[in-house]
């Protein structure tokens, strides 16, 4: 949430708010504008920086994963870390409503004690 974030201290940070379906429209969505911020995944924005230039570059890659891999490689390059959430020993884990409706007749998992 914004508020544990530290980049402020009420839920009202934002305007409005605008899901893309993944992490790299996130990124494409922040360098072209579209919006003013993303929440990216960390592991995930260190694999785009680290691989989308070489990616772009490679000959061995079909046309258009290498067109792919060049927009996201000049995305990453047009955006900055504003911020990161607490370390910690694993991956976050994200479960979609579905999912939580589904499994919620198991007392360990239902909409209050996943986060």
């Amino acid at each position: 949430d914004y508020a544990s974030s530290g980049i402020t201290k009420t839920p009202f940070f934002f305007k409005s708010v605008q899901q893309t379906g993944s992490h790299a429209a996130s990124i494409r969505a922040v360098a072209d504008g579209t919006v003013d911020g993303a929440a990216v995944d960390a592991v995930t924005f260190e694999l785009f920086q680290r691989h989308a230039r070489a990616a772009a570059e490679d000959e061995k890659l079909p046309l258009e994963e290498r067109e792919q891999a060049r927009i996201m490689a000049e995305a990453v390059a047009q955006v900055r870390v504003l911020g990161l959430s607490p370390k910690s020993v694993a991956g976050p884990f994200f479960m979609s409503t579905f999912l939580v409706k589904k499994f919620s007749n198991d007392a360990r998992c239902d909409e209050t004690n996943v986060g």
